[in-house]
């Protein structure tokens, strides 16, 4: 029994744990009870639990225009036979339909049905991506990589049959925009001239503005069970530059208005007008894990103009969708395909597949030993290149005859005979022909050092020192820790100080007033040297009422903030009616709320004035220190206008702020030695970057890491991709992954630290590697019958780049059949458990237990 409080809802909730149970269908029932009666049970069902997130799938056979692909199970727990399965391919941005090629639309089956499929129709040399969704037998969908999963509402707007227009406080079961408004014409259906293409679209266009305000209001939405949405729509625009004219989004949700919390990506609930739209696509996502009732929510479409002016200003919403904000941890399994398949070197006079090579020989006449997959191959062509990306002098030889798949031959490369130079190191690489053109070139990075003072070759690996020295800049080492100088407190926090626009900050003003907050590049008199914007607090040619107030504040953390700095300005130029004397001036409050003017004011800056119709004046205030040592927490820093008077002003009143900022560290860079992949025996790229770091009160950027590369480890480059990072929270061991840095293009890798909170900490740090396969230590395979199911379980004990298990079936040890693959851990230095359910095939049958490392090897 559960208490209702109050005990008059109409509506209560309950939370079940079923367990890790994937789509398993369940009945309910409930009832209720007072003091005096206990009412009848009321049934509901069938319900089916949410099926496991699908595993990567398994991706081979990529040669020429077709790749096999097999679905994997889940695990520790695999959905059940009836769960079935869509395969996406996030190359194309289509689905793999049941007949091999892709196509727009989702295709729903079993993985009994979906088998082996080979997807066909593609492109050779390209490499594509695929991952797995799956449904439950009520239709609810997971595995989408990132955004909306399953729609809530729709609404394409083609007609006007679920949007309202009505001047009252509108329908809750339609779309609804306002058929008044206070400012400004209003948001209207349109039925043709969409830019999306024909039919309707709701929106507004004009060329005189009149300061246009409206939105556009979504049904009362039952968002049970959810607790982030995804909003899409398509929307077109005009004007660039115009920084005051904008989309905000908010929800109406226990009794409040709450703003969304990004916008394509980008943190707040704004969209600027910064750019000309034609029918893009926005995506805003809203958090509602706090909303108490989340029954009736209410999403919002704010339109504003923030000019008065003749430009034409228009925009078009279209295809809302309201979607369950859905994200999943998987990557995409990904491949690329070729003419042929791609070949494999191995260890000269063994078996041994290299992962990688940087040997010694002492003959300019090498020989190589390869093999291929897949089918015979007709040719096979090797070169030797003076440089690792293999832009410098080379040498390349053809070999024609029919080599078998899978079998080792040796290849005597004659063309390098009196061209190598006793000291130089050479790089390799080869490919193969299967009958129909040329495959991929191998993409590990093999190569030997060509040295007459050696008398055998070496065919292995070099261990060379790895570590050197570190550089530290404004670092201290203490207690075996890294930490920066400090100078003046913590690092900068306020977010867009210097009023690029005014993301980051919220502003406020009473309803009515004609005062204007805005971002100007070009008002401002006597502002420093080298200003371009500035927060603009005005008045021109308008009227105000005693009380009324403008306020621009932004939430801080100051916790060991010493300082806040800015400069502000102030300006007066009345006409011959202005005002008689000075009605306001700027205020710097630190505490309160955004909408008010309490808190502890910590600086004021004066209105400038003149007497004397057509004067003019400014009052300059730059440099303003204000000390925050007293402060520590999250607090509500504000710029505050109040007016003191009522009256009317002909001409300008203004006050002007920029760089706001708070005091800074001394930079503190922590430059970490050069790794050499070469000199790590196994090793056959790159794994991650890991570290352990004590942060500080604000641990968004409080450390940054750049990862830099290198092919001779000296001259070093930043890395794409790998600029900037910043740590992720929180105290402890961290990692970042760096598996997609190239290791041919950069053998030596380094890190640089930046620590940007006087309390941050750096204590150790080092590079991890992809190694080389070694054998799985298997503890136990068992395999139990219960009714016609086979119910599989084993364990090991350690893993080293383990990719997969395959169970394998025969009844009579002629002919195996393959009856699932399943993914393995990896890598892993702890027991670990594998569970697979299966249907029994045979009267008798005996079961194999095969495991797969990630180069191939089983």
């Amino acid at each position: 029994w559960q208490d209702a409080s109050p005990s008059s809802v109409t509506t209560t909730s309950a939370s079940l744990n079923m367990g890790d149970n994937p789509n398993k269908k369940y009945w309910f029932r409930v009832r209720a009870k007072n003091n005096t009666i206990t009412c009848e049970w009321n049934s509901i069902g069938p319900i089916y639990t949410a099926c496991d997130e699908p595993e990567l799938p398994y991706l081979s056979n990529a040669v020429g225009t077709s790749l096999d692909l097999e679905i994997q199970a889940e695990t520790p727990v695999a959905n059940p036979n009836i769960t079935e399965y869509a395969i996406y391919c996030e190359t194309t941005s289509q689905y793999v339909q049941a007949n091999g090629y892709l196509g727009a639309s989702s295709a729903w089956q079993t993985k009994a049905n979906w088998g082996t499929v080979n997807v066909k129709g593609l492109t050779a040399n390209e490499e594509y991506c695929f991952y797995v969704l799956a449904r439950n037998g009520d239709g609810h969908i997971v595995g989408e990589q990132e955004g909306g999963g399953n729609i809530i509402i729709s609404e394409t707007f083609d007609t006007n049959s679920n949007f309202s227009n009505s001047s009252s406080s509108g329908p809750t079961d339609k779309w609804w925009s306002p058929g008044t408004t206070t400012s400004g014409n209003t948001m209207s259906h349109s039925s043709s001239g969409s830019e999306c293409g024909t039919n309707g679209f709701v929106g507004y266009g004009g060329n005189w503005n009149n300061y246009h305000g409206s939105f556009l209001r979504s049904p009362e939405i039952n968002c049970n069970g959810f607790d982030a949405i995804t909003m899409t729509f398509d929307f077109t625009n005009t004007g660039t530059n115009r920084e005051n004219d904008y989309l905000s989004f908010n929800m109406w949700a226990d009794g409040g208005y709450v703003n969304a919390l990004s916008v394509n990506g980008n943190a707040g609930n704004k969209l600027q007008f910064d750019i000309a739209r034609t029918c893009e696509n926005i995506k805003v996502e809203f958090d509602i894990s706090g909303i108490a009732n989340k029954s009736n929510i209410m999403f919002y479409i704010n339109a504003n103009c923030g000019y008065n002016d003749s430009p034409m200003y228009s925009y078009q919403i279209k295809n809302v969708i309201l979607a369950e904000s859905v994200s999943s941890s998987e990557n995409s399994a990904c491949i690329t395909l070729g003419l042929a398949s791609t070949p494999i070197f191995h260890d000269f006079g063994g078996e041994e597949q290299l992962s990688f090579n940087y040997s010694k020989y002492n003959n300019d006449k090498p020989i190589f030993r390869l093999s291929h997959p897949g089918s015979s191959a007709t040719k096979y062509e090797i070169e030797v290149n003076t440089k690792f990306d293999f832009t410098g002098s080379s040498w390349t030889q053809t070999y024609t005859g029919t080599y078998s798949e899978n079998t080792e031959n040796n290849f005597a490369f004659t063309q390098t005979s009196g061209n190598l130079t006793s000291g130089s190191t050479y790089y390799v690489r080869a490919r193969i022909d299967q009958g129909s053109g040329w495959g991929m070139w191998t993409n590990e990075l093999y190569s030997f050092t060509y040295d007459t003072n050696i008398t055998i070759p070496e065919w292995f690996k070099t261990t060379t020192p790895q570590f050197s020295t570190d550089a530290l800049v404004g670092t201290i080492n203490q207690s075996d820790e890294l930490k920066p100088e400090v100078s003046g407190g913590g690092g900068n926090i306020i977010v867009n100080g210097n009023f690029a626009n005014t993301s980051g900050w919220t502003t406020y003003k009473t309803s009515g007033t004609g005062a204007v907050i805005e971002v100007s590049s070009s008002d401002c008199v006597n502002c420093p040297p080298g200003t371009t914007r500035n927060l603009k607090i005005s008045l021109y040619v308008a009227s105000v009422v005693g009380g009324d107030k403008l306020i621009v504040s932004q939430q801080v953390d100051l916790t060991g903030v010493d300082q806040i700095t800015y400069n502000a300005n102030s300006y007066y130029a009345p006409n011959s009616n202005g005002f008689s004397g000075k009605i306001s001036d700027l205020k710097f409050i630190i505490g309160g709320s955004y909408n008010d003017e309490s808190g502890t004011v910590m600086h004021s800056t004066d209105q400038a004035y003149c007497s004397g119709s057509y004067c003019s004046n400014t009052l300059n205030d730059n440099n303003v220190v204000i000390n925050t040592t007293s402060f520590s927490g999250v607090q509500t820093i504000k710029f505050v206008v109040k007016f003191t008077s009522d009256g009317s002003i002909q001409g300008l009143f203004a006050f002007y702020v920029n760089n706001v900022a708070s005091a800074s560290i001394t930079p503190s860079i922590i430059t970490t030695t050069p790794s050499y992949i070469s000199s790590i025996q196994n090793a056959i790229g790159y794994d991650k970057i890991i570290w352990n770091q004590t942060l500080g009160a604000k641990a968004p950027g409080d450390i940054k890491i750049t990862i830099q590369g290198s092919s001779d480890g000296v001259n070093f480059s930043n890395v794409t991709g790998f600029v900037d990072m910043l740590a992720p929270d929180g105290n402890g061991a961290k990692n970042i992954d760096i598996s997609t840095i190239d290791h041919t293009i950069y053998p030596y890798l380094r890190a640089i630290f930046y620590l940007n909170n006087q309390n941050a900490r750096l204590h150790d740090f080092g590079f991890s590697y992809k190694n080389k396969p070694l054998p799985v230590s298997l503890l136990s395979f068992t395999a139990k019958c219960e009714d016609d199911k086979i119910n599989f379980a084993w364990s090991t004990a350690s893993e080293m780049s383990s990719e997969y298990f395959e169970i394998i079936e025969t009844k009579n040890f002629i002919h195996f059949n393959t009856l699932a693959k399943i993914s393995a851990a990896g890598f892993s230095s702890q027991t670990i458990n594998y569970e697979y359910q299966a249907k029994a095939n045979y009267e008798k049958t005996y079961y194999q237990l095969k495991q797969y490392d990630f180069d191939g090897k089983k």
